[in-house]
């Protein structure tokens, strides 16, 4: 079958790789098209989370949690 196939999970490793990638890129210098990304997004990240062990330090770093005022912040934000 095409899903057990070790070239296809190289593929998909690499594409994770590279969008996380660029996520981090984007979380760092353009904070407003990031929260963008979240909106639409952010429960896909999340769901990553549970799902992808070797990436969760880094998806848990670009998650965003929302404050008591409303507002989107890093895990690191919050616990600092």
């Amino acid at each position: 079958m095409l899903q057990n196939n070790p070239q296809l999970a190289q593929i998909r490793k690499a594409v994770t790789s590279r969008v996380i990638s660029e996520l981090e890129n984007l979380a760092e210098k353009d904070a407003d098209n990031f929260a963008k990304i979240w909106d639409a997004f952010g429960v896909v990240i999340k769901e990553g989370i549970y799902e992808d062990f070797e990436r969760r330090d880094k998806l848990l770093a670009l998650s965003r949690f929302a404050t008591t005022s409303g507002e989107k912040r890093t895990l690191k934000d919050v616990v600092a």
